[in-house]
């Protein structure tokens, strides 16, 4: 890999944007002070554009085995690098599903050899006897378990389980009998369900999943015990109104609530620890089906939707780089992979970015498999480049390079 040098950039440093230029050097930066020289570098002149640390969306499903015909592993991180994430965190609900230490080295060996970005893999919690083994694999997370599938025994024993391992518990939050009730899943379903959960916490990490509700925001926050949560962008940008509208292309897990609870989520954006995208893209012929499954794509345009309202005065930058960067790298012990934001030492995980220019997302224009997109129409400001350590994998609405590599999670004990 050759040495770079990023010149003229307006970096995101310690809060704040510094003009600057930045030595990179293996991956890593080394340097970073205005006027730098090399006689030997490659040099790119970026002219004031503003350099921000990579994303890190937590949330992904980047599907492949019996599902590659919805995405795989070059395609979906192909969407993520477009969209200025630079590490993902795949849930293990695939198919097959990662439940043994041989499939997850199946899934890591197949992602190694496709990924554009680097990513984690989480464990699947069917098998508690398997636990132990993922996690020697490198598994430092678990789930999301999907709550509503495991009797409230069942359930304990999963968690008791993570936590003796000293791993992180992601859930999926919907009470069981709630949704056995009603299959709409109305918001009392998870909040009812995040009340169970966290009365099951005595003294391990957990992490919720897409909560969808504001009172499931104020649940989390208040219950003690440092229980962190995750909220996407289709639960800030659209509502049930939009359901309507999008028939199939409009259903997920948890479902589209009402406008006022998309607002109140909006209030509490300095209480959400992370914005993930839950990507899960489906094919168009499943979900114009008579039962679409839930899931939509959003990898590609979690940031630019982001970073539009920073551009409108809705977001602050730094408040930006917490919720995709910071917080999942503190969160998910990323630290001592060199996940550290601009700084000396850290991997080289980077996107440069023109506040001024604004694109209208349109879904046959991005690079999942799927082709669509529930934000069809929306405005977006999307990187001019993506760096991950140190190499360009995306550039002018290319990806043009890389090679991902897996990143076994530290323990939740591993800061920013």
């Amino acid at each position: 890999m050759s040495d770079l040098i990023l010149k003229n950039a307006r970096a995101y440093i310690e809060g704040g944007l510094v003009d600057t230029d930045i030595r990179i050097e293996d991956g890593k930066i080394v340097e970073i002070k205005k006027d730098l020289h090399g006689e030997h570098d490659l040099l790119l002149d970026l002219k004031g554009l503003i350099l921000l640390p990579g994303a890190i969306d937590v949330h992904v499903h980047m599907r492949d085995g019996k599902e590659a015909y919805k995405e795989d592993w070059f395609t979906g991180t192909s969407s993520a690098a477009a969209g200025g994430v630079t590490t993902v965190v795949d849930q293990p609900n695939t198919d097959p599903p990662i439940i043994t230490r041989k499939r997850l080295d199946e899934r890591i060996s197949k992602a190694s050899s496709q990924a554009v970005v680097d990513f984690l893999i989480n464990g699947g919690v069917e098998k508690l006897e398997n636990f132990r083994e993922l996690y020697e694999g490198g598994v430092r997370a678990f789930g999301e378990i999907f709550q509503y599938r495991f009797e409230p025994d069942s359930l304990k024993a999963i968690l008791d389980k993570i936590w003796e391992l000293g791993a992180i518990a992601t859930i999926h939050p919907e009470k069981k009998r709630c949704v056995e009730k009603d299959p709409l899943r109305p918001p009392v379903c998870e909040i009812e369900g995040i009340k169970d959960v966290l009365s099951l916490n005595r003294w391990g990490r957990m992490h919720f999943c897409h909560v969808s509700v504001p009172q499931g925001v104020d649940l989390i926050k208040s219950g003690g015990g440092g229980a962190t949560l995750e909220v996407t962008p289709h639960h800030l940008f659209l509502c049930d109104k939009d359901r309507d509208r999008l028939g199939g292309y409009g259903w997920m897990n948890p479902p589209l609530r009402s406008d006022a609870d998309r607002k109140g989520l909006w209030e509490r954006v300095d209480s959400i620890d992370i914005i993930a995208s839950d990507h899960a893209p489906h094919t168009h012929g499943e979900k114009l089906g008579d039962d679409p499954p839930p899931g939509v794509p959003g990898v590609e345009t979690m940031v630019p939707l982001m970073l539009r309202e920073v551009k409108e005065g809705n977001l602050s930058l730094k408040r930006l780089v917490e919720l995709v960067s910071e917080r999942p790298a503190s969160i998910f012990g990323l630290g001592k992979y060199g996940k550290c934001g601009i700084n000396v030492g850290s991997d080289a995980d980077l996107i440069v970015v023109d506040m001024q220019e604004e694109k209208v997302i349109r879904g046959d224009e991005l690079h999942s498999k799927c082709r669509w997109t529930p934000y069809e129409g929306m405005i977006g400001i999307f990187p001019q480049m993506t760096l991950v350590r140190g190499e360009v994998v995306y550039e002018a609405g290319a990806v043009i390079g890389g090679s991902g590599r897996y990143l076994p999670s530290l323990s939740h004990f591993d800061r920013w």
